[in-house]
């Protein structure tokens, strides 16, 4: 009898804890909504995960009488590829890529050519001319 009475008591309190209110249990919705009407989301949240950004490369200009030399340009963010193509390095390009919305920037590929640029405003932009500093 006295292992019998903490098993009974021990029986109780689980059916007490695991009671829930039923109303709560059926609706599916958090205790501050009682239908989705009532759920508040602030002004700027984005629905979307997904964003459509512009992408601009300006060419390296080709030297009279020189044929532009061709390459794979590959164009990837943390995860994934979003494009790859064999392009002229002389070619201006604007390509629209979709990425997820959590993408911050995107990493270019051109043969030995390597870059990295944030999107803003949608946007970003490469260019295939390289930066000399000055020397004074």
């Amino acid at each position: 009898m006295k292992t019998l009475l903490p098993a009974i008591l021990f029986a109780c309190i689980l059916t007490f804890i695991s009671c829930n209110d039923e109303s709560e249990q059926l609706n599916g919705f958090s205790k501050g909504a009682n239908s989705l009407n009532e759920l508040k989301v602030a002004p700027d949240f984005k629905w979307s995960t997904a964003q459509t950004i512009e992408i601009s490369i300006t060419g390296l200009p080709a030297m009279e009488g020189a044929a532009p030399s061709k390459a794979t340009l590959v164009l990837k963010g943390e995860n994934a590829v979003y494009y790859t193509g064999l392009h002229a390095i002389n070619e201006n390009l604007v390509l629209k890529v979709s990425v997820p919305t959590t993408e911050k920037s995107i990493n270019l590929k051109f043969g030995a050519i390597e870059k990295s640029a944030f999107i803003q405003d949608n946007k970003l932009s490469f260019s295939y001319i390289p930066v000399i500093p000055n020397e004074e």
